[in-house]
């Protein structure tokens, strides 16, 4: 391929393609960048708008997950700039709805995730607050300890997974919710009737209250429903390691993203501490305000989101995303896991490669780079 072929790829030559060019630019990507065993479906041309930013890119199905072009950026500034006077990040946003979401968000992961973890989460917030106890808290010099410097990087094009997988859990199997058909891996139907019996009780709540829930646990089985899908897709707990999932991405040839990627996948170069910090909501309630909070971003992209938790990238030294402390009587600190340059040290410094990781701690994303090969 040539040089030229590479050069559409990023920004702004990206934004001047036609929706024809896209379509003939998105075939060669496919052909040539996806590993043959992976299933390619549903290839689709899309328009997103976001925090006054618009992005006409394309999205495809990779072995049922849901990938977006993200379009590379050359000279892209990420980082925190220190000295920076400080502001209210938050003053288009009703505060005391953000409160109450947070608290809808952190009760209803309380029953998703695994005992253990809910402990071992507990544990870590209650010695994050001792430890800041008496403590006279400068935000700014918070800010300032927590987040990624200051830097300018080229950030290559790439395909990314719309919504991170769970680390802990292996898929086993789906249920149709408009046939209720359920297909799971043999030596998980002996609890097909347990997991059907849910799962009627779930829809039924849904359809009656209008309550959608993202992803629900049955025994040792982590459930999701993703927007717009006509199915629950089925994991089933599996101990692993970050070289297990290391392992696993790379053999589907994929990667995991380095900080600099993700940093730029959340916010996109805008300078936003948050990503939706600017953006308000006509909609003041508490359900507004979680909708503001969890939407795509402007790559269409679910990213920096409360309920996954820390996402592991392409080193252990560095994590990024984190569970926020609901414990933090200051909503300004207690949203700083959620920024878009943090930097959660504190379960970098306990994450090694060959330990097992908590169940449903940790989060992924799966990325494939769109770079001229090596030579």
């Amino acid at each position: 391929m040539s040089g030229n072929f590479f050069d559409t790829l990023y920004n702004p030559m990206w934004k001047r393609l036609t929706d024809q060019g896209i379509e003939v630019v998105s075939q060669q990507i496919l052909k040539y960048f996806i590993n043959p065993l992976v299933k390619i479906e549903s290839p689709e041309l899309i328009e997103l708008t976001y925090g006054g930013i618009k992005v006409k890119t394309f999205q495809v199905l990779l072995d049922d997950k849901l990938f977006r072009f993200v379009p590379g950026q050359k000279g892209v500034v990420l980082g925190w700039e220190p000295g920076l006077p400080q502001k209210d990040w938050l003053k288009r946003i009703n505060q005391e709805a953000m409160r109450e979401s947070i608290g809808h968000v952190i009760a209803d992961l309380s029953i998703k995730l695994p005992d253990k973890t809910v402990t071992y989460l507990s544990k870590k917030l209650a010695k994050a607050v001792a430890d800041n106890e008496g403590k006279d808290m400068n935000l700014l010099l918070e800010i300032e300890k927590v987040m990624s410097p200051l830097r300018t990087v080229d950030i290559s094009p790439m395909l990314v997974e719309a919504t991170p997988e769970i680390a802990g859990y292996e898929p086993c199997g789906e249920y149709k919710i408009i046939t209720g058909q359920i297909k799971l891996s043999q030596e998980d139907n002996e609890h097909r009737d347990e997991i059907v019996d849910v799962l009627l009780k779930e829809q039924s709540g849904m359809f009656d209250l209008k309550i959608q829930r993202e992803r629900l646990t049955i025994l040792d089985y982590l459930i999701f429903l993703r927007s717009k899908e006509d199915r629950y897709r089925i994991y089933h707990e599996k101990k692993e390691s970050y070289s297990d999932i290391v392992k696993r991405v790379d053999k589907q040839g994929m990667d995991l993203m380095t900080e600099d990627e993700w940093e730029y996948c959340c916010g996109a170069g805008t300078r936003r501490l948050f990503r939706w910090q600017d953006l308000g909501t006509s909609d003041t309630t508490t359900t507004g305000v979680k909708n503001l909070m969890n939407c795509h971003n402007m790559f269409g992209l679910k990213i920096g989101l409360l309920q996954d938790g820390p996402e592991l990238i392409h080193s252990t030294d560095i994590v990024k995303n984190g569970w926020i402390n609901i414990l933090d009587t200051e909503l300004e600190r207690q949203l700083l896991p959620l920024a878009s340059y943090y930097r959660n040290q504190d379960d970098a410094d306990v994450l090694t490669e060959d330990t097992p990781l908590p169940i449903g701690y940790y989060s992924y994303r799966r990325i494939i780079r769109i770079e001229p090969p090596k030579s």
